[in-house]
């Protein structure tokens, strides 16, 4: 696998597991763990995106939300 294919699954993944613990979260309100987790996916998102940055690879767009309705 390439860096590009290795960092744009890991960010998917990222994103995938964030929508889903604010899916959790819109349902049962913000509960721990699950706000807990979710902020910690949102950390590893944040942590991801500068790397993407620094080897001029495009961001992938965040679409869980939507496909998780």
């Amino acid at each position: 696998m390439t860096l590009q294919q290795v960092l744009t699954e890991a960010l998917k993944d990222e994103y995938k597991a964030c929508a889903m613990y604010r899916k959790v979260i819109d349902k049962f309100g913000p509960v721990r763990p699950f706000v807990n987790i979710m902020e910690a996916e949102e950390r590893h998102i944040a942590t991801l995106i500068p790397l993407f940055k620094q080897y001029g690879i495009q961001i992938p767009e965040d679409n869980w939300g939507s496909r998780l309705e």
